[in-house]
């Protein structure tokens, strides 16, 4: 089976300025990925961003520059969905990693994707399901009090062609938000998913419907597992939590919620 990894969204504003400062990681990145891999890699970046991949350019298969989106109250979904289904393209992989620009992945991380047979097709979106890290995994359980509502990562997603391009057809949707949805991306991201995709299975015009059937709904449709202690992902961007928060969701968790489901 052919493996493809893609790096998308922003590589770095270091020396351009302009949003949450991020510096340019992208040889670490590079670094990290070639210790365990020789495979195809796609980085899909915005027009702009070359002078950050210069030392690396000769290291990956295709760089796709994008015109980046202009703002809009959700544009910063917006940008890693546009970037993740325009990348998707330029893959020729069977089973891809996509992921932000700021993570570096020191093992196999193919050798982690996992499959459980299915306990409940009505939430069932996906052909198979998609793996995900704990890190901003959101246990509605736990923390559904100070939060309010689910959340699940979006810093990677490791999964099948036809489902990861599922997964990211969902620009119509983003294009006619309402304002409100936009507090929170990982949010929005799959609030639009099910809205589009499975939405006579509640009422998403309201997100305490996703609340409610949270649990069935992940659990049908993503793995997930602990961003450091099985994935092996560093992101340099964000280093100031541990991966076992109690409010996320880790794969011990996840497990023992599938199993009792």
């Amino acid at each position: 089976m052919k493996k493809s990894i893609l790096i998308r969204g922003l590589i770095s504003n270091e020396n351009t300025g302009g949003g949450k400062y991020r510096k340019n990681h992208i040889t670490k990145i590079i670094d990290s990925i070639r210790n365990w891999y020789d495979g195809e890699i796609i980085i899909c970046t915005w027009v702009g961003q070359e002078l950050y991949l210069e030392g690396v350019k000769d290291r990956v298969d295709k760089i796709v520059y994008l015109d980046e989106p202009k703002y809009t109250p959700c544009v910063n979904i917006k940008k890693q969905v546009y970037s993740l289904s325009e990348g998707l393209k330029h893959c020729t992989g069977d089973i891809i990693l996509e992921t932000r620009a700021d993570i570096a992945y020191n093992k196999n991380i193919f050798e982690e994707y996992i499959d459980l047979p299915y306990k409940d097709e009505k939430f069932r979106l996906f052909n198979n399901r998609i793996l995900t890290c704990s890190t901003m995994t959101i246990d509605t359980n736990n923390f559904d009090k100070l939060l309010g509502t689910f959340r699940y990562s979006d810093w990677m997603h490791l999964g099948y062609r036809d489902d990861l391009i599922k997964f990211s057809d969902i620009m119509d949707i983003i294009d006619n938000h309402k304002l409100d949805d936009c507090d929170c991306p990982e949010r929005f991201w799959i609030l639009s998913l099910y809205k589009k995709h499975i939405a006579d299975v509640c009422d998403y015009s309201d997100t305490k419907a996703i609340n409610q059937n949270n649990i069935p709904l992940l659990l049908n449709n993503f793995i997930v597992k602990n961003t450091n202690t099985q994935l092996a992902m560093i992101n340099f961007n964000w280093t100031h939590q541990p991966e076992d928060m109690g409010f996320y969701i880790t794969f011990d968790k996840y497990m023992d919620t599938y199993n009792k489901y």
